[in-house]
């Protein structure tokens, strides 16, 4: 069967669809990618390809796009949908069939029943099935999907359609999928209440398969710079001493990698360093204990993190934070502890995000009981707004000053003067912010370049989940 995989931008690359894709060609189906900002007449070349199924991403932050494109995809040919958006608000089909007949969405990942579902399983049979018989129904999602003894992700699925994201020298991958936290803003908490996994574990590939996986890219593009994009990479002791030993030697690549504070152990940060680690991301989200104990749902304590990031840099591995601005019970003061924490702390990289309620976290629920936007499903990524506080317009020019705060060592007090500036008027430090993105990369300034103006602004990507497309 041939398959028409539908996003609207490369910076939405998933690593969901490349698993499943290869899933799909070892099969005998042939999928193929069109990518809607890249395609200048998008249903014109579908129809030449003539698919006998659509598969559209339907994900978080990216439903004006999905309602678009719905309506210009060609006729006739039946759609699924999905991703992160149909999974967590299945309420999104009645959406889009509001806007096109014959759609139906799969929820959870996808690895098993999207293949299944092209062989021929009925929707009304297959877990994660959304359909529309009169009133919205869902089907039970089933188990998670084991991750080792599966076909190799297709990653020419992107690369070879579209060959500027081949010849990008930093690449993605995922060690596992999975994160032992339950954060009250995260979706990992519903995600496994819908596979009714009660553990908060983390599914790891062998170091065999990771291997394998990274070979079999790096053997037809290049390959300077590595990035897992696990929720939490920081497996169990036994697997990161093998990895230490063999990635150096079988891959020789530096890497970088998102993990927690309360697993940053001195001898984690060093097999990190031994392995090749540059940079790692850790969750700092507030700097206040009380807030991110409370609302934000994450039992760190500050001297933790403190010494999480002392033992990375001590290990000569540089380090990112990951911040939330805006989430409900925060004041701006507050906001700017966390900017102060990161002062000390020198974080080398920051990253800040305005909190969002993402549906079936707690923080959507409580967000709910206080009184949403009526406009939030019109929103995207770079149109994100401070909705979960009182005070809108002085959060959002703060996680527009954010990074410049940290890394220029500006007084809290002076950036809290400053977030009397509209956001409007600080636009311009996406260029400041694109510049240090592109430094912890480790890509040169033309490659990057080349890239960007390809692909288009990181802040206009809907999803960015190993597990969900």
């Amino acid at each position: 069967m041939r398959l028409a995989f539908i996003q609207a931008r490369a910076v939405d690359e998933s690593l969901a669809l490349a698993d499943v894709s290869g899933a799909l060609l070892n099969r005998g189906h042939r999928p193929r990618l069109f990518l809607d900002r890249h395609e200048p007449r998008l249903a014109a070349v579908v129809r030449r390809w003539d698919p006998e199924l659509l598969i559209v991403q339907a994900a978080m932050l990216g439903e004006p796009w999905l309602m678009d494109v719905l309506g210009r995809l060609p006729k006739g040919i039946p759609i699924v949908l999905v991703g992160t958006g149909i999974t967590f608000e299945p309420e999104l089909l009645l959406r889009a069939l509001a806007v096109r007949d014959e759609v139906i969405g799969i929820r959870g990942e996808l690895d098993d029943s999207l293949p299944a579902f092209v062989d021929g399983v009925g929707i009304a049979d297959l877990p994660g099935g959304v359909w529309f018989d009169g009133e919205l129904r869902t089907k039970e999602v089933g188990e998670f999907p084991s991750l080792d003894g599966r076909p190799l992700p297709h990653r020419g699925l992107y690369f070879d359609r579209y060959p500027f994201l081949g010849a990008f020298p930093w690449k993605r991958f995922a060690s596992g999928r999975g994160c032992i936290h339950a954060c009250g803003y995260c979706y990992a908490a519903p995600l496994r209440a819908m596979h009714q996994d009660a553990k908060r574990g983390v599914r790891r590939k062998s170091v065999d398969r990771v291997i394998a996986e990274v070979l079999a890219v790096q053997r037809q593009w290049p390959l300077e710079r590595v990035h897992f994009c696990d929720d939490l990479f920081l497996p169990k002791i036994g697997w990161l001493e093998e990895f230490a030993e063999r990635w150096p030697s079988e891959i020789g690549v530096p890497f970088s990698c998102n993990s927690s504070p309360e697993t940053m152990t001195p001898r984690n940060a060093g097999l990190l360093a031994r392995a090749g680690a540059r940079l790692v991301g850790l969750g700092v989200e507030s700097g206040v204990d009380a807030l991110r104990h409370g609302p934000l749902g994450r039992p760190t304590e500050t001297e933790v993190i403190r010494a999480a990031v002392a033992r990375l840099k001590e290990a000569g591995i540089q380090v990112q934070t990951f911040n939330m601005l805006g989430f409900p019970g925060e004041t701006l003061d507050d906001a700017l502890e966390t900017v102060r924490l990161n002062q000390e702390m020198g974080a080398d990289r920051v990253r800040a995000t305005l909190a969002w309620p993402m549906p079936g976290s707690a923080m959507h629920l409580d967000a709910v009981e206080r009184g949403l936007p009526d406009d939030m499903e019109e929103a995207t990524k770079g149109s994100m707004r401070a909705v979960c506080v009182e005070d809108r317009a002085a959060f959002e020019s703060l996680s527009a000053l954010f990074r410049l705060g940290v890394v220029g060592r500006i007084p809290p007090p002076m950036l809290k003067a400053m977030t009397k500036i509209p956001v409007s008027l600080l636009r311009p430090l996406t260029l400041y912010d694109g510049f240090q993105e592109l430094r912890w990369s480790g890509v040169s300034v033309p490659a990057g370049l080349a890239y960007a103006l390809r692909a288009g602004r990181p802040v206009h990507r809907v999803t960015y989940h190993a597990a969900l497309p």
